[in-house]
């Protein structure tokens, strides 16, 4: 049985949106601004936190386990290096986030706030 990539990911995605959904259900309240701050909190902490951490170990291992015991070098081999992508994917996401903070505070002023003339 082979795996196709593409129904993997969409498949990934689909019970990253429903997790997010369930851990969160303040996303259906009526309150649009209070429900995007709420989405994009609880998207922060599930790429921050320990389930992007899982989902690439996870897969690190089922990489292992396709190079070694399946014999398909080819495939196994690339879901190791997606697994190790995705388990450093919380760093670089902190990173790239501290980054451009330090970036946009420093182009709009301390504030950070857009002065209007």
């Amino acid at each position: 049985m082979k795996i196709d990539i593409r129904q993997a990911f969409f498949a990934l995605a689909a019970v990253l949106v429903m997790t997010v959904m369930l851990v969160d259900p303040t996303l259906a309240q009526n309150n649009a601004a209070t429900a995007g701050s709420n989405a994009l909190t609880t998207l922060q902490d599930a790429i921050t936190g320990r389930i992007g951490l899982f989902i690439g170990l996870a897969i690190v291992v089922l990489g292992l386990w396709t190079w070694i015991i399946k014999q398909e070098t080819g495939t196994g081999i690339t879901m190791i290096i997606g697994g190790v992508l995705i388990t450093l994917a919380p760093s670089m996401f902190n990173g790239a986030r501290e980054f451009i903070g330090g970036v946009v505070t420093t182009f709009s002023g301390n504030s950070g706030n857009r002065v209007s003339n």
